[in-house]
């Protein structure tokens, strides 16, 4: 996946990918019309402002994977953010279930750790938590710079718990998968979890249309759709393991003339398997 590198660490670049920029557009607009019917700029850079310090945190969530999975030799090419969070691009998946669990337990501990830092860093400052998250939890419609704190509390918090959900591709389906493993074979467990997440999506589909909300439903279909692809991933890989080369060889040769057309190539070559 191509993105614009902002940094390394530890050998892994860390990418913005080109759409990136929307998710800020939409905290400006959703924020700008937070307290009040009219666009107020102080709320649009209250929007952008807080979006782009939860991404440090959702950065530092997948850094946590990425170093995890190098420790134990799986090789990190990138993490690329995306407008809906990050992505660690890895070489190889781990097929152990122990590696695999403390892979995946890996991110939403660290965004448990932030909150827990974030609280007692507050406890220090002229900030009252206990009134900003009671207000983040009755009243999110009228929130300014003092509840920037306990918005990011409460967000890193809701990260941890919405990634631990039982489904891929979020960091819950492969604890389930890991765990199953322990009982049955990876690609038994494989199938079992994508059919949990898939299941799950379609409730936070029905969710979102019965509420009108778009975002469950933009959620749901990324749900639905990285379970499907997790599943055909493992799939294709058990259909190739063991497989040698002189199996997938075609010893019938091709014969084509210059004037050909390609498409005559490609249907050759398919009919050869």
């Amino acid at each position: 996946m191509t993105g614009i590198k902002l940094f390394t660490v530890r050998g892994i670049e860390v990418k913005m990918h080109v759409t990136f920029p929307l998710i800020l557009v939409w905290a400006a607009v959703q924020f700008g019309y937070l307290n009040t019917g009219e666009f107020l700029l102080s709320g649009a850079a209250f929007g952008v402002v807080v979006t782009l310090l939860l991404f440090i945190c959702v950065v530092i969530h997948e850094l946590t994977h990425s170093l995890v999975a190098v420790r134990m030799g799986f090789p990190v090419r990138d993490i690329v953010l995306l407008p809906l969070g990050g992505v660690a691009q890895m070489e190889r998946m781990p097929e152990r279930p122990a590696q695999e669990f403390l892979m995946a337990i890996a991110g939403p501990l660290s965004n448990f750790a932030i909150a827990i830092v974030l609280i007692v860093v507050g406890l220090f400052l002229p900030v009252d938590l206990g009134r900003g998250l009671w207000r983040l939890l009755t009243n999110p419609t009228h929130l300014g710079w003092a509840d920037a704190f306990p918005y990011l509390i409460f967000t890193n918090i809701g990260l941890a718990v919405f990634n631990l959900i039982p489904a891929f591709p979020m960091d819950g389906g492969r604890v389930l998968r890991a765990l199953l493993a322990t009982i049955m074979s990876h690609a038994r467990a494989t199938a079992v979890a994508v059919k949990v997440g898939q299941g799950l999506a379609w409730m936070l589909g029905l969710v979102g249309l019965w509420d009108g909300n778009f975002v469950w439903i933009l959620i749901a279909i990324f749900v639905y759709s990285g379970a499907a692809q997790e599943g055909q991933m493992v799939h294709v890989k058990n259909a190739l393991q063991g497989l040698r080369v002189r199996q997938a060889f075609s010893r019938r040769a091709l014969a084509l003339y210059p004037d050909d057309p390609v498409s005559r190539a490609a249907d050759l070559t398919l009919e050869s398997f």
